[in-house]
């Protein structure tokens, strides 16, 4: 059996997405952009003859918790097709873990512990003691899916998990209802993102993750506090702010990415079919956010 899928460490087909646009692996909105009324931010875009609705989700929440408001329903009801970042659902397991096997771990030769200092070693030792994990399978991992695997694990500890996200959930109210479903990157381009790094930049991640899943609890709970009211000036310092102390990564986790996705919305806003892309919220607040994009492309973007 492949050394990912033993004991109680089996990958999730989400677990890659559930942190890219999540902001908590480290990962100057504009006050106009206050919802009109509590709730997940959500944006309206006009096409010449097509309406686009731009929503930011929360990857992983608690079970129950009801985030749904009148606006987000309607908009989601009136769109043709659901957009997502990527196709992260259940029946990509394979397909991702084979990825996850080329990228994800070492050679036989070569080690985790081979790779960081003793000190973050033994915190990572730690860690997986408290969880549950095998040191012997994290050992194997490459820095940027150790510190992946470390922070969904521990996340998954306080009651926020994938199956509750608002992107399954979106999902899977769009296959009920026959909507079609597209994505704006593959799973290679999602594991790529991380996979790509040089190793030490992928072990400076590690280590911020390491001294930031101490914070986790409180940095949780406000996260999900100002998703639910939509203020999106706060999301972005916590989303968004973290992650500039690694110029690095937050160019190409999330400006390229932006850029990209603005130019694919451009191509969306000339179709006739009404798109409702839902989409990490720390892509859709700050200065460089898809939104801001995509007003200064001439784009009318009115916050709902």
């Amino acid at each position: 059996m492949p050394i990912y899928a033993r004991g109680q460490y089996k990958i999730r087909i989400f677990l890659v997405a559930l942190l890219i646009a999540s902001g908590l692996v480290q990962n100057a909105a504009l006050s106009a952009d206050r919802q009109n009324a509590p709730g997940p931010a959500l944006w309206k875009v006009e096409g010449a003859s097509n309406t686009i609705w731009l929503f930011g989700t929360f990857h992983l929440l608690p079970a129950d918790l009801e985030w749904r408001t009148d606006d987000m329903s309607s908009a989601f009801h009136q769109a043709d097709i659901l957009v997502l970042e990527a196709p992260v659902e259940p029946g990509n397991e394979q397909h991702l873990a084979a990825l996850i096997q080329r990228r994800g771990l070492f050679e036989a030769e070569e080690s985790l512990s081979a790779l960081v200092n003793a000190e973050d070693f033994a915190r990572i030792r730690s860690l997986a003691g408290s969880l549950g994990l095998s040191l012997a399978v994290l050992n194997r991992m490459r820095p940027w899916f150790a510190s992946l695997s470390l922070t969904q694990s521990y996340i998954a500890t306080l009651g926020y998990l994938p199956d509750s996200g608002a992107d399954r959930q979106l999902a899977a109210a769009a296959r009920q209802s026959g909507k079609q479903i597209a994505f704006l990157e593959t799973i290679e381009q999602q594991i790529g993102f991380f996979a790509d790094y040089p190793d030490n930049v992928q072990v400076k991640n590690l280590q911020s993750t390491l001294a930031q899943i101490e914070e986790t609890p409180d940095t949780l709970k406000k996260l999900l506090k100002s998703w639910l009211i939509g203020d999106t000036k706060e999301l972005d310092i916590l989303f968004n702010d973290r992650l500039k102390d690694t110029p690095e990564m937050y160019e190409k986790l999330v400006l390229q990415r932006n850029i990209v996705w603005t130019k694919l919305i451009e191509k969306m806003l000339n179709q006739s079919q009404d798109y409702f892309i839902a989409v990490g919220t720390g892509h859709l607040v700050g200065k460089d956010s898809v939104v801001a994009q995509l007003r200064a492309l001439g784009q009318t973007v009115s916050p709902k």
